[in-house]
């Protein structure tokens, strides 16, 4: 008989991550779902390292014993073994001696040595059911750093096959990965796709001035040696130096008509694009306005003007097709990087206008702001779009010097608040673009970073077109440090890199006030999603996302966002989409698309898909 709690009388169920429970937000949205909609009392099995935010009362929290740092220092196969002996103690300890009998045991995949063998004893030895859910494999991700033929390797698959067949029920991320362990090791999945919970949505103008104040410190500190962010957020006034400066007065608030004189194309008074350094591996990567055909993206006239003036602009760019790859800078072009494009098909489908506003950006007061884009977008209908016309209106700027924000306007790198007066969209603000990372091999951010230079060379010689852009890195993991040393490296004017660990409130909050969002994840077995671009669209933020063989579950190319495979892709996409920000029309159909799209959060879909799978687990056991 299955052990009630005494308080509640809910049923006990177990959720074991063998990681760090703050960073498994799938996993926290399970052990909230099961206690709140399923009524079961929930303990959790897994580190707890990082904070997260307490899902519920029901919820209590069994903490592991991180592994020791000695087993660092030994060589790998061995530090390996003896990691999963002590992994191995410390679980069966916790699951036989410690935590109370359950009736459901679901168990994250991967990690899979030597949890999912654990957990199988401990559901045997309680009589209780395993839940598996896949969110990839765990030997592919070791494939990556020991190579997929390594006989280790082999030997983890066969691990994964082996214990995956004895449970009694598996849910899985993907179509794709369904048709995966069906088809090669005779699993019978459910597909439950992530989604985001209710509660993120888009930001109102006064919560994204709010949250940018509470960053300021994190834009007044600077990462390049000219970080356009930082001198601004440190004087508590925008940034100048451009046609995105905030004038002195009022009067300089208003678009002038484009005065294309030498003095007026730069702020230092020339144009510096033969002065700005780049490697030839990024020069190399730099193409026309071909990609954006391909993509089924019609360029514009800015895109045509931006390419001709491209130094590299007849350079043709990698074949995208599937399973042929395409190589991408990494490091100044050392290393080529190979990764798998949407097919043909998926992208042929969105070729087609994506279409039309089907009502006023203007919400009502009490609407959900989730239905409602971001205020600082604009209204497709009342501004047309700045990236079809032959020249876009540029900004009043000044030239002796920086100009300063008046004393009594609180502002930061993209508000400002007046006296007496709500949150505004700084006219010239930079676009804010932000990527959520665990900083691990499956991820290579030189992309971002070679996109970022290329971009700032683009916005060198086209400032009056292009935006300056923060782009805002949120994460913890092995390479962090790494590439902020990389961050710091790099020579940018109009590009500004930030990375921070967030807050769990604070983390949809950035979303739901960002312009663009960027995931670099690439599946070690092509078959998984990333969590990060569910959340981005959860928050209606259109997402630039790496392209892979099941992404387009996920991203729908020109509709909710784009693909890329390059960081020169990656640079065009950014050019293309912000061009006459924020008034770039494209950008806001895709906003929009996803705003007035089907709506579908974790707590609806939690409770048609996977409670039932629970519900009849936990009946199997009770017999």
């Amino acid at each position: 008989m299955v052990a009630q709690h005494p308080s509640t009388g809910a049923k006990p169920v177990w959720v074991v991550v063998l990681g760090d429970f703050g960073r498994s937000p799938r996993m926290q949205n399970h052990a909230t779902s099961l206690s709140k909609q399923a009524g079961m009392q929930v303990h959790v099995l897994a580190y707890t390292s990082t904070s997260w935010s307490q899902p519920s009362e029901n919820v209590l929290v069994h903490s592991l014993a991180p592994p020791p740092a000695w087993l660092g220092t030994l060589p790998r196969i061995l530090g390996l073994v003896l990691k999963a002996i002590i992994q191995a103690w410390s679980l069966l300890t916790n699951m036989l001696l410690s935590m109370p009998k359950p009736s459901v045991v679901m168990l994250q995949v991967p990690p899979a040595i030597p949890v999912m063998a654990i957990c199988w004893l401990a559901c045997w030895w309680h009589q209780a059911a395993l839940i598996l859910d896949w969110h990839n494999f765990g030997y592919t991700l070791m494939g990556m750093s020991m190579g997929k033929r390594h006989w280790l390797v082999r030997q983890a698959e066969g691990f994964e096959r082996f214990w995956g067949r004895r449970a009694a029920a598996s849910l899985c991320v993907t179509k794709a990965m369904q048709q995966e362990l069906g088809s090669r090791w005779g699993i019978r999945a459910t597909v439950f796709h992530d989604h985001a919970p209710s509660h993120f949505r888009r930001c109102t103008l006064q919560e994204r001035h709010a949250l940018l104040l509470k960053l300021q410190p994190l834009f007044a500190t600077p990462m390049h040696p000219r970080d356009f962010c930082a001198a601004a957020a440190s004087a508590n006034h925008p940034p100048s130096g451009g046609p995105h400066a905030l004038p002195a007065s009022d009067a300089d608030w208003l678009l002038v008509s484009r005065d294309t004189s030498p003095d007026k194309m730069h702020p230092w008074g020339e144009r510096p694009g033969a002065q700005q350094a780049s490697t030839s591996g990024i020069q190399q990567q730099i193409h026309g306005h071909s990609q954006h055909q391909q993509h089924g993206i019609r360029p514009t006239a800015i895109d045509l003007d931006l390419a001709a003036d491209d130094p590299a602009a007849d350079i043709k760019h990698a074949d995208v097709s599937v399973g042929r790859g395409s190589s991408g800078a990494s490091g100044g072009g050392e290393n080529a990087r190979q990764t798998q494009s949407p097919d043909a098909a998926s992208l042929g489908s969105h070729s087609r206008d994506v279409g039309s506003a089907q009502e006023s950006w203007q919400g009502d007061a009490g609407r959900d702001t989730r239905n409602q884009p971001a205020a600082h977008l604009g209204t497709p209908e009342t501004t047309g779009n700045a990236a079809t016309l032959d020249r876009p209106p540029e900004r009043a700027r000044h030239q002796n010097g920086r100009p300063g924000a008046p004393a009594d306007l609180e502002a930061t790198v993209c508000t400002c608040v007046e006296p007496g007066e709500s949150a505004q969209q700084r006219p010239g603000a930079p676009a804010l673009l932000v990527s959520s990372t665990s900083w691990t091999i499956d991820e290579d951010f030189q992309i971002l970073l070679d996109a970022a230079t290329i971009y700032d060379q683009q916005a060198c010689r086209h400032l009056s077109w292009l935006p300056e852009l923060v782009i805002i890195v949120t994460g913890k993991g092995p390479q962090k440090a790494m590439y902020e040393q990389r961050m710091r490296q790099l020579d940018l004017q109009h590009v500004a890199f930030r990375t921070a660990w967030l807050e769990p409130g604070d983390y949809p909050l950035l979303l739901g006030c960002a312009d663009l969002g960027v995931c670099l994840h690439t599946s070690s077995s092509g078959l998984d999603l990333p969590m990060k671009v569910v959340d981005m669209l959860g928050c209606g933020l259109p997402a630039c996302a790496v392209a892979y063989s099941c992404i387009n579950e996920l991203v729908q190319h020109g509709a909710n966002g784009v693909l890329f495979a390059t960081a020169a892709e990656l640079a065009q996409h950014w050019r293309h989409l912000l061009q006459g920000f924020p008034h770039n029309r494209d950008l806001q159909k895709m906003a929009e698309n996803i705003l007035t799209g089907p709506v579908c959060h974790w707590q609806d879909a939690w409770e048609k898909i996977v409670k039932p799978v629970v519900e009849q687990a936990a009946a199997s056991t009770a017999q």
